[in-house]
């Protein structure tokens, strides 16, 4: 029988991925579809003492509810969506960091040491991160980034990059979803070489920039994979010819700017506005009261049954407000 000297030096039980079974194809699949159970909170929620011990809390509470509305076991994984909330800092607790799959932490007031501070948790098996609009002062969490190796999806929209030639891809080579919208890009060409290291990319968003020329282009051959690139609101899709040239750079593309490469390629593009990957474009392909969904105007919807976008709210609003010349997200100071 062990000591109780040799009972507490024991190591701590081992977490166990809850995709471990999972290719990173299919666990992606599963994040586009939204499949894990999702735990909200409000910003109201933010004001308790004990935060990691509230989210703990809602959490066990969020499990047991669909539990009984599944009548059955819900879901080994969580979502956390902490979106809009005044965030500087989310505090988790051992219940969420071993279920946590997706993170949503859009539009809050993280600067990349509460970012640092809430990975070192221990957030090895994210798979989606969210965290566009909030406060990094034109830095890009590279460092943070690599204590989370699962990661296939992350959303960068809205931070500022303030040099992206000195960003450190290298641990994003498993990403297969990179969304940079909104990050003030000048110019992809003097990144290339740093570019290589994400040898997994097969969606790169970069709506929203400013993005003049066909060179920079040019660094995104060095990304095997890429099939969806999204260019949407830059300087570039202005030049003759744009979407053509594009695709004779960039052969193996499946997907621009929203439209199929097959299409743009036998020369049927019709020239459609397009507002990019951002959830937009099909709300007004659905002609919905523009009242009804506040997302159009700057500000989230808060009702699901009114928006014309419920899972892209946060990112069609920083979009509005970005086209109105409203502030996006919060300011950096």
């Amino acid at each position: 029988m062990a000591s109780p000297e040799a009972e507490g030096d024991a190591a701590p039980p081992a977490l166990h991925d809850p995709w471990a079974a999972l290719t990173p194809a299919v666990a992606f699949a599963e994040l586009e579809e939204e499949e894990f159970t999702k735990v909200v909170v409000e910003e109201e929620d933010v004001l308790h003492d004990d935060l990691a011990r509230f989210l703990e809390l809602k959490a066990e509470q969020r499990v047991s509810d669909v539990e009984l509305e599944a009548a059955g076991s819900p879901p080994a994984c969580l979502g956390l969506i902490a979106a809009d909330c005044q965030l500087t800092e989310c505090p988790l607790k051992d219940y969420l960091v071993e279920r946590l799959v997706a993170l949503d932490l859009t539009g809050n007031k993280l600067d990349l040491e509460g970012l640092e501070t809430l990975v070192q948790g221990g957030l090895v098996f994210l798979r989606e991160l969210k965290v566009g609009g909030n406060k990094f002062g034109g830095a890009f969490p590279s460092q943070a980034l690599a204590l989370m190796p699962a990661l296939l999806h992350l959303d960068f929209s809205f931070n500022p990059i303030a040099d992206l030639a000195t960003v450190d891809f290298a641990p994003l080579a498993g990403l297969m979803k990179l969304d940079l919208s909104g990050c003030d890009i000048e110019t992809l060409e003097d990144a290339a070489d740093g570019l290589k290291a994400l040898v997994s990319l097969r969606e790169l968003v970069l709506t929203e920039n400013e993005i003049e020329d066909l060179d920079g282009v040019e660094a995104l051959q060095n990304l095997p994979r890429l099939a969806v690139l999204d260019l949407t609101e830059n300087e570039v899709c202005e030049v003759r010819g744009y979407k053509k040239k594009v695709i004779e750079l960039l052969p193996r593309l499946e997907e621009l700017d929203g439209d199929k490469a097959g299409t743009l390629s036998k020369g049927k593009y019709t020239g459609r506005l397009d507002y990019g990957n951002s959830g937009t474009e099909e709300i007004f392909q659905q002609n919905l009261d523009r009242s009804s969904c506040s997302c159009l105007e700057g500000n989230p919807c808060v009702q699901p049954d009114r928006c014309g976008d419920w899972k892209n709210r946060f990112t069609v609003a920083m979009n509005a407000r970005r086209r109105k010349g409203l502030v996006v997200g919060y300011d950096a100071t």
